[in-house]
């Protein structure tokens, strides 16, 4: 289930940093990790190294080209605070990051 919120919150914004899915999920930096590591193994995601105008560097998940169904219901999106979901099953398409590798 934690997947497909994850699915969720990059279908919402296009690109999460790993600590917002950590907030977003409520969940320890290494549990996130090793989601995010599942996903980008599975083809679901690039997690790249990007660099903050502070000189940090954050982790963000970028959806790589997948066409799948799932249900996502309207009780997760709350959660999330994605906003209202129908309950039903949605496309969820994104096509892959521009010229970025992943």
């Amino acid at each position: 289930m934690e997947e497909v919120a994850v699915l969720a919150i990059l279908k919402q914004r296009g690109e999460a940093k790993l600590a917002d899915i950590e907030r977003a999920l409520n969940m320890p930096h290494s549990s996130a990790w090793r989601l995010a590591y599942r996903l980008k193994e599975w083809g679901y995601v690039a997690v790249e190294k990007v660099r903050t105008a502070g000189g940090k560097v954050s982790l963000v998940l970028r959806p790589r080209r997948i066409v799948i169904e799932i249900e996502i219901p309207d009780e997760l999106l709350e959660q999330l605070q994605l906003g209202e979901g129908s309950g039903s099953t949605k496309p969820l398409t994104t096509s892959e990051a521009g010229s970025r590798g992943g």
